[in-house]
C-alpha cells in the first residue's frame, strides 16, 4: 500500500487543491505561532544571547508570514490584530541599549523601608 498525500489524491481536482491551499496557511501559521512561543518561554528561562537571537527570529518568521496571508481571510477580514501583537512583542526584544553614550547611572528609592522599588523608585542617567 502506498501513502499519498491529500495533493496526489486531489490531483486535477482544482476546488480540492484550493481547499487544501486554504487550509495548509492557516496550518502554517499555527505551527509558526508556537515556534515564537516556544522560543520565547525557552529565552525567560535561558536569557542568554543565543536564546535572544532564536527568539527574534521565531516571532520575525511569524510576522513575516503575515504577508503570505493577507487578503486570504484565513482568519477573517481584518487579521491587523494579531499582527499588531507580534510587532509588539518583537519590538520588546529588539530594544538594544548597547548603543547607549557610557556614563554613570544612579538609583534612588525614595521609599527606603519596604516600599515598592518598582513603583517607587527612580533612575538618574541612563536607564
Amino acid at each position: 500500500m502506498t501513502s499519498q498525500t491529500p495533493k496526489r489524491l486531489a490531483k486535477g481536482n482544482a476546488k480540492i487543491l484550493a481547499r487544501l491551499a486554504f487550509i495548509e496557511l492557516g496550518w502554517r501559521y499555527t505551527e509558526l505561532h508556537l515556534e515564537a512561543f516556544e522560543a520565547e518561554t525557552a529565552f525567560k528561562a535561558n536569557t542568554t544571547a543565543e536564546n535572544r537571537i532564536k527568539n527574534k527570529k521565531a516571532w520575525q518568521a511569524y510576522i513575516d508570514y503575515f504577508k503570505t496571508i493577507e487578503g486570504t481571510d484565513v482568519f477573517g477580514p481584518d487579521i491587523s490584530v494579531f499582527k499588531n501583537r507580534a510587532v509588539k512583542k518583537m519590538e520588546k526584544y529588539s530594544v538594544d541599549l548597547t548603543a547607549l553614550p557610557p556614563g554613570p547611572v544612579n538609583y534612588i528609592d525614595y521609599l527606603r523601608t519596604g516600599g515598592s522599588a518598582r513603583v517607587n523608585g527612580k533612575v538618574v542617567g541612563f536607564y
